[in-house]
């Protein structure tokens, strides 16, 4: 698979289904139980969180690229 997007797209699909026996339980829970870390609350009123949402989006979003780029180097060796 050379598309980054579709690739992403399979990984969103498979996320999807691994986590919809939690579907009921809320998210923050759910984290928690699965990482031992509790999830901040998170005000998107709040300027500060808007700007630092932004910055997670492209930090999340370069690093699916770098993974996508990692997982076709380690499919060429």
């Amino acid at each position: 698979m050379n598309d980054p997007e579709e690739y992403i797209k399979q990984l969103e699909t498979i996320i999807s289904k691994f986590l919809e026996p939690i579907k009921e339980i809320p998210y923050s829970i759910a984290i928690k139980v699965l990482t031992v870390c509790e999830v901040l609350h998170f005000d998107l009123s709040d300027k500060n969180n808007q700007e630092l949402l932004e910055l997670l989006k492209t930090a999340a979003q370069k690093a699916g690229e770098e993974a996508y780029k990692i997982r076709n180097y380690c499919k060429k060796t």
